[in-house]
């Protein structure tokens, strides 16, 4: 009979419109109720999204995009929050948590528009304590129309849907600047925002495609459907489906596991059995969930001071992390584990906190870096700047691997490299295997000699690419795209090449051919025959040479230019063999060097010269990188890599010789070159043999240092001679600031002219140092002789930019840290200086400091130059002189900012960047004429009003100034001159709502101020601030009528530019010009207490009492005594 009552109540729990899905709550087990029709405050609900099928959750783990099954964390209330425009409003509380969902976007009072940072919606919905900060909604039955109604939808179908909407309870309006917004994106088009569903992430938006829902209830279950749902929730696969016993990280020790495995076995038992009690299946479920809690809290964590292989993807199975060849990124290839190849193995680090870790690839000394943006490779660096890595178990042996505040993690990418991506994708799960003892005995001798290896290799590149550039040989080979012979190439058959591309270019013979349009050869890009070491091109030479020269073009096409911006990976960089052995093919290579060709004609055939060292007949050009590729990728194929392919059209070797007059190597004293030649010799030996000892480094270190010391490098004159040349051209003669004078710039191209005579493609040390010491002196002292902003002149600053050419740049309000814009150019393109006179935001001042540096002030707002805003205290900005009338400002004393310390703009907004093209500004004289005035942006009504310069009268309003308090009310006085000092507050008023901006006159004598002062009572904002309750603000109504309210809140925005009534305000007999009626609870006015008459009790304070007891209190304006 208990087993047919326990059929019969799920089927009464499915009749209800729910499901078996169930969610767990502690000790209770909900299941999926009837679907509602109607909206019940305080009933317990789930909310699911028709467009993702997703349950809202208050856990917001992972992208915020809600959950796939019910947990506690899915149910929520929705709590009554009154009636608006006569329906009622909501707010939606956690069960779990308490919390309210949050109100993520917030109304801008002066534009009337909702902010849109990504133009995709307010970002993922997140949770608040305060219901005051709670997302305010409707809540109404879906509709299809009409569109753009408060309800609607297009994922309505039918009413048997019972889909909901819940509308934000302020519609969105374009009565001020729509921000970012897209056009498309206007309130006449998207009146209101909705909680969304949007399945990449649950947020509150405009979109009328992801708004809808359907509200569950919530059925509590006890007895064996509590225990069967409680199996399938913690152990929908059995035991052994969700934990592996076991000592290594993600494994749970026996002790564990095996109480698992009992406690499942009881429950399964009593689930078969349908007779137990509700007790006996009550216990059983307690006991499965504290078996389950306890396997769980033993799962084994990743070790510190460990060797692992961090392998065996969940996405990509064989997948192992390594570093690449290159020792600057991290990468993943299939890789069978165990191995012994040390590229495999990681070693696990404390990190600098207790909870956190260092990932060290000891094959190339280099760690996990911090996590970057989406997609962007993860860097290996050293240990200074490794990355603290939270290990965190996920899914039963897997980890993901994240920095503290981040929802990325470190994540294999299709490409082969290890990048940051969503730590809850599967291909951001890793296991990390131990690596077994006696591998790890042997993995000091192979760290120590990859290491030894990657020094030489680095060491020798750099070695040998000196020696090489050092010395000039002359061949048959043309600086062109023509092949009037191939040099020592004669034949087919004197060429063999790594597989090639099936069914892709004309293969070997179009080496030869004399074409270097439409026929190239192509290596193979196919995984199928894809070699495990690089692609190559062999040749035997028609007879031995000690050097050559080594000529090729890349792909291109003859019927467009395409070709020239397209990669077509051509070889960048490769590494050359030799031998005379005669089964080249497979026989003994000499490793020779690596070299990088450089382009003869404009992107399309390259070269370079080879000293050979010895005689050899059999040559062979491996390609370590191409223009594109930079490296290896991965391959799918297990345990193999697919190095990079490329693309050639033409190839010539010719014999070279070498040419002693044209070759600095004959500068260079001749031991220094010997000892370097022998050192390299030597090093190509060690590699070779993979035998690379710490005396073979050394010795080419010390044979390398001292070559360079020795070398002379004609490119340094001739850079130099650019510089310097780079100056003279863009020079400016006049007395503007950032101009020269004639005789300056006479003097620099002088010294031009001289050095210039001295620099040729080959010269000794000595003369190269000399012309660059007098270059970089007259270069000095032409940068010492250009003319500076003075000091008490007033500058227009004008961007110079390539993305905003004769943009002014100006201040913002006068708020602390308001973003600098820019803008007032005319129709024609250029800086309208007419207009700018009298907006003074556009108008700056500069004073010099001691050190050179500059205080950059805003004449419209009395603010400092500070990174891209300006701010109220003065801050130093170097003036770095960039070309003719341009400077650089350094707006970024940061020392952690780095290079991107620059004012820079792009063509809509100010920034603070590295140096680019976007950098240069000039100041540009400005003149403010004798009738001195500013526009300023005003409104209806009476405003408190207070500026950083003197005022001397408004066009179309009135200034008054502030008397004091008479019989609740603020008693104003109309200011005769219309004279107000700096920062002293006034109140101004404004009759005619049409107007927008009025003209305030300013004495520019008087000094500029930062902070507003108090005036009888009258505290004056310059830079905004907030106030608590009690405080007196300026209200006007819609019928023109004004008067002071008094704050209540415990924080109220005050204003930049504005002010606020204080206690200290005086009290006054005089009626004045004008009285504002005040409204409110004002506490302690200079003794008058101004008490509204509504009928409350206050005490001699002014103070509000609730429940008054004996003593004298006011009521109504009279004094009452309460016994």
């Amino acid at each position: 009979m208990k087993k047919l009552n326990y059929f019969f109540s799920l089927l009464l729990l499915l009749g209800f419109g729910g499901s078996s899905v169930q969610a767990q709550d502690g000790d209770n087990v909900y299941f999926l109720g009837e679907l509602k029709s109607t909206i019940t405050p305080g009933e317990q609900v789930f909310l699911k999204s028709k467009h993702s099928g997703k349950y809202l959750d208050v856990s917001l783990t992972g992208n915020n995009n809600g959950s796939s099954t019910l947990s506690d964390n899915c149910i929520f209330t929705f709590v009554d929050a009154g009636q608006v425009d006569g329906q009622p409003s909501y707010y939606l509380q956690s069960k779990a948590t308490g919390q309210y969902l949050k109100a993520a976007l917030t109304k801008n009072d002066e534009t009337g528009d909702y902010p849109f940072p990504n133009e995709y919606g307010n970002g993922p919905i997140s949770y608040t304590s305060s219901v005051n900060e709670a997302y305010h909604f409707f809540a109404g039955q879906a509709v299809s129309e009409p569109a753009k109604s408060l309800f609607y939808s297009t994922q309505f179908t039918s009413a048997e849907e019972c889909l909901f909407v819940f509308p934000n309870v302020e519609a969105r309006d374009n009565s001020g600047s729509t921000g970012s917004l897209s056009d498309w994106a206007t309130a006449e088009e998207y009146p209101y925002q909705y909680l969304s569903g949007y399945n990449a992430y649950f947020m509150i938006c405009m979109y009328v495609d992801t708004n809808a829902w359907q509200v569950y209830g919530v059925v509590l279950a006890d007895g064996q459907a509590k225990l069967s749902a409680l199996i399938n929730k913690l152990f929908p696969q059995g035991v052994e489906g969700t934990f592996v016993e076991g000592e290594n990280p993600g494994n749970v020790p026996s002790a564990a596991y095996q109480r698992a495995v009992s406690a499942y076995s009881t429950a399964e038992q009593l689930i078969a059995s349908g007779m137990a009690t509700e007790e006996e299946y009550s216990e059983a479920a307690d006991a499965l969930q504290a078996a389950y809690d306890a396997a769980v809290a033993a799962i084994c964590p990743v070790k510190a001071n460990t060797y692992y292989y961090i392998t065996k993807n969940q996405k990509y199975a064989q997948a192992t992390l390594s570093v690449n060849s290159a020792g600057t990124g991290w990468t993943w290839a299939n890789t069978n584990i165990p191995t012994d190849n040390i590229n495999y193995i990681c070693y696990v680090e404390p990190g600098t906190t207790d909870s956190t870790f260092h990932v060290y690839n000891p094959a190339t000394g280099t760690y996990l870096a911090t996590l970057g943006t989406n997609s962007t490779q993860i860097s290996a660096v050293d240990k200074s700047e490794a990355g603290e890595y939270l290990i965190k178990n996920c899914k039963n042996v897997y980890f993901y691997m994240t920095n503290s505040g981040k929802t990325q993690g470190v994540h294999a990418q299709a490409d082969g490299k290890a990048v940051s991506w969503n730590y809850t994708a599967d291909a951001s799960h890793w296991q990390f295997v131990p690596v077994a003892d006696e591998i790890i005995a042997e993995l000091e001798d192979q760290i120590k000699k990859q290491q030894l290896n990657t020094r030489m290799n680095n060491l020798f590149t750099s070695a040998f690419n000196a020696y090489t550039n050092s010395r000039v040989y002359d061949s048959e080979a043309s600086k062109d795209n023509e092949y009037e012979s191939h040099g020592l190439l004669n034949a087919v058959d004197q060429i063999w090449t790594s597989p090639l591309a099936d069914g892709d270019g004309a293969g070997i013979p179009a080496l030869l051919d004399g074409k270097i349009f439409d026929n190239y050869l192509h290596t193979t890009y196919s995984a199928s025959n894809a070699p495990n070491n690089y692609h190559f091109i062999g040749v035997k030479l028609s007879e031995k040479a000690n050097a050559v020269t080594l000529k090729y073009s890349r792909r291109m096409s003859s019927s467009s230019d395409s070709w020239k911006t397209q990669t077509l990976f051509y070889p960048t960089k490769i590494a050359v063999y030799a031998t005379n052995d005669t089964t080249a093919a497979t026989g003994a290579w000499t490793y020779i060097g690596t070299v990088s060709p450089k382009f003869v004609t404009a992107d399309s055939t390259m070269m370079a010269s080879v000293d050979l060292y010895d005689n050899y007949q059999y040559l062979r050009f491996d390609v370590v990188a191409t223009g594109g590729s930079g490296g290896t990728i991965a391959n799918s194929a297990e345990g193999s890599k697919a190095f990079p392919f490329f693309y050639v059209s033409e190839l010539g070797v010719y014999k070279g010789t070498y040419n002693q007059e044209a070759s600095l190597y004959e500068q260079v004293p001749e031991a220094d070159a010997n000892a370097l030649h022998t050192a390299l010799v030597n090093a190509a030996s060690q590699i070779d043999a993979d035998a690379v000892t710490e005396e073979g480094i050394e010795q080419l270190q010390t044979a390398y240092n001292k070559f360079m010391e020795t070398c002379p490098d004609p490119q340094i004159a001739k850079d130099a001679l650019a510089s310097a040349q780079t100056l003279a051209d863009s020079a400016l003669v006049g007395d503007q600031p950032g101009y020269v004078s004639q005789e300056t710039l006479d003097a620099l191209n002088a010294a031009i002219t001289t050095e210039s005579a001295k620099i040729s493609d080959v010269m000794s040390k000595a003369d190269v140092d000399a012309v660059k010491a007098n270059l970089e002196a007259a270069s000095n002292t032409f940068v010492s002789n250009v003319i500076m902003p003075s000091e008490g002149t007033y500058y227009y600053m004008i961007s110079g930019s390539t993305a905003n050419t004769n943009a002014g740049i100006k201040s913002g309000s006068n708020a602390e840290g308001a973003t600098l814009g820019l803008g007032n150019k005319t129709g024609l393109g250029t800086f309208d200086t007419e207009k700018a006179k009298n907006y003074y935001e556009y108008i700056w001042m500069l004073s010099k400091n001691e050190d050179g540096t500059y205080y950059v002030r805003n004449l419209g707002t009395g603010f400092y130059l500070k990174k891209n805003t300006t701010v109220q205290e003065a801050y130093p900005v170097t003036l770095v002189y960039s070309k003719g009338g341009m400077f650089h400002l350094i707006v970024n004393n940061d020392p952690e900012a780095g290079d991107s310390k620059y004012l820079n703009n792009n063509a809509s907004s100010v920034n603070v960047w590295t140096l680019d093209t976007n950098c240069d500004y000039g100041f540009q004289t400005a003149d403010p004429g004798d009738d001195t005035f500013t526009y300023r942006a005003v409104t209806k009504g009476y405003t408190f009003m207070c500026l950083p310069y003197a005022t001397s009268g408004v066009s179309n309003g009135a200034i008054y100034n502030i008397v004091g308090i008479n019989n609740n009310q603020l008693i104003l006085a109309e200011n005769a001159d219309s004279y107000v000092d700096a920062g002293v507050p006034f109140v101004y008023y404004l009759e005619d709502g049409s107007v927008t901006e009025d003209d305030f006159g300013v004495d520019l004598e008087a000094n500029l101020v930062t902070t507003g002062q108090t005036v009888n009572g009258i505290v004056g904002v310059i830079g905004g601030t907030k106030v608590g309750p009690g405080f007196g603000v300026i209200s006007n109504a819609t019928d023109g009528t004004a008067k002071v309210i008094a704050t209540t809140a415990e924080e109220t925005n005050v204003a930049a530019n504005t002010g606020y009534l204080t206690p200290e305000v005086g009290a006054t007999t005089e009626t004045g010009d004008v009285q504002l009626a005040m409204d409110g609870e004002f506490t302690g006015i200079n003794g008058v207490v101004v008490i509204p008459a509504d009928g409350k009790y206050y005490d001699l304070q002014g103070r509000r009492v609730v429940k008054p007891t004996k003593g004298v209190y006011i009521v109504n304006g009279k004094k009452v005594y309460v016994k």
